[in-house]
């Protein structure tokens, strides 16, 4: 099966799609544009089937989840967003995401921050999100913010950024301790969040913050 991904088709002004290897037999019927395609880790037959079609490998992408314990206590500090912060947010998230999947050679560095960017400003319109937590610990400005998602009893982190000059002093770790309390508050048992492979500063925060890697995935694109 092969869907189009119509919203970054729109929105990088090509063709993106997504393949599903399992339920796609005709490798050699791919349409024009860019497919994605993503592999389960521990399934060795279709990593080997979909490089034998040239798709090559992007990134592989790690999820991580935490049990929310009963007794969190609220943190100083965070506080929920509002679109004022937009500006400022874009200013020193741009150039951020570097370990991400939309990467050279497929996409520009000019179009994965403005991928980014909107995807900040869908979630602070709470579009895409439904909490967007932010930290002004140091300065009485956004040194960092950490948006949720919630899907019955669990919660998901979608973007999680700090700026460059104030990592390394905790407003990470204290971010994810508010949407951890978040969680508590609304009867929330898990909280997921994926990272990247190669985001090694990432993984050790997850897990010095008590997740657990539950899953591992492979990206490959061909076009």
């Amino acid at each position: 099966m092969i869907n189009k991904k119509t919203w970054e088709s729109n929105f990088f002004k090509r063709d993106i799609w997504s393949l599903d290897i399992d339920k796609f037999d005709s490798l050699t019927l791919l349409p024009e544009g860019l497919i994605t395609c993503k592999v389960p880790s521990t399934d060795t037959k279709a990593i080997t089937k979909i490089q034998e079609f040239d798709f090559k490998y992007c990134e592989s992408e790690l999820i991580f989840e935490c049990i929310i314990d009963d007794d969190i206590e609220q943190v100083d500090g965070p506080e929920i967003a509002t679109i004022k912060s937009l500006d400022e947010l874009i200013s020193f998230s741009k150039s951020s995401y570097i370990f991400s999947r939309f990467r050279q050679p497929w996409f520009t560095e000019e179009e994965r921050d403005s991928f980014y960017c909107k995807w900040i400003e869908n979630s602070l319109i709470y579009e895409y999100e439904d909490y967007f937590i932010i930290d002004k610990s140091h300065n009485k400005q956004i040194n960092g913010f950490v948006t949720l998602k919630v899907y019955n009893d669990t919660a998901k982190i979608g973007l999680i950024n700090v700026k460059q000059e104030y990592r390394g002093l905790g407003i990470a770790s204290r971010l994810i301790k508010y949407a951890k309390y978040i969680c508590q508050k609304n009867d929330i048992k898990k909280l997921l969040v994926s990272t990247q492979l190669s985001n090694t500063q990432a993984i050790r925060t997850y897990e010095r913050m008590e997740f657990k890697m539950i899953d591992s995935n492979l990206w490959f694109y061909k076009g």
